[in-house]
């Protein structure tokens, strides 16, 4: 985890760059890198909207997966910024339009590229360290066209911007690895799509 420093020696500001990490560690720029890479339970919201025909029908889906990676950058103490990379699938579960009911077969996915930015208070917690995020980006949308009764529902692909909230924390059992547990919104400028999720994260400091 980075560590404030005082880069002021002698009334004079020192030459040496920032280290995140505090003296033990090299002065280079790629020592504030980090990598990280999770997995977790999908919560996607109903899909709903109106088929071909006008009538609305609404789409229920099971609980899903999603995995994620990324690289970031620490900036000063307590903020950091990284590059993510997200992959989300929920099954259809029920479904149903015009007064009927079906159990269809198909899917939601999401893929998604964001850029997340953290905040990462000292809060004196020991090894626990919690944060919270903002990320903005683009999500591709995919999902399956289904009949149900004698209505269809089109099928979606389609690219959406997209923004996410997190929040969460971290443990830190060495300088080098990390273990984090947090909760994510994830929202579309497709009003029907959006997803909530937990997520289990393992990050190392390069």
């Amino acid at each position: 985890r980075p560590v404030a420093q005082d880069n002021v020696v002698g009334g004079k500001a020192s030459p040496e760059p920032y280290q995140p990490f505090g003296e033990s560690m090299d002065s280079g720029w790629f020592n504030r890198f980090y990598i990280s890479t999770g997995v977790g339970l999908n919560l996607p919201a109903d899909q709903e909207g109106r088929t071909a025909a006008g009538s609305a029908y609404s789409i229920e889906l099971d609980p899903g997966f999603v995995i994620q990676g990324a690289i970031g950058t620490y900036l000063w103490s307590s903020f950091r910024i990284e590059a993510e990379a997200a992959f989300r699938m929920a099954d259809y579960d029920q479904a149903t339009a015009g007064g009927t009911k079906v159990t269809p077969t198909g899917d939601l996915k999401i893929a998604t590229g964001m850029i997340n930015y953290f905040y990462d208070p000292d809060l004196d917690l020991g090894a626990f360290k919690p944060y919270l995020g903002a990320g903005l980006g683009v999500a591709q949308i995919k999902s399956a066209a289904l009949t149900i009764g004698n209505l269809t529902v089109a099928k979606k692909d389609a690219t959406e911007f997209a923004y996410q909230a997190i929040i969460g924390v971290t443990y830190e059992f060495s300088r080098d690895w990390s273990i984090g547990l947090d909760g994510r919104y994830l929202g579309t400028s497709d009003e029907n799509v959006s997803a909530a999720g937990v997520t289990l994260n393992l990050r190392y400091n390069l």
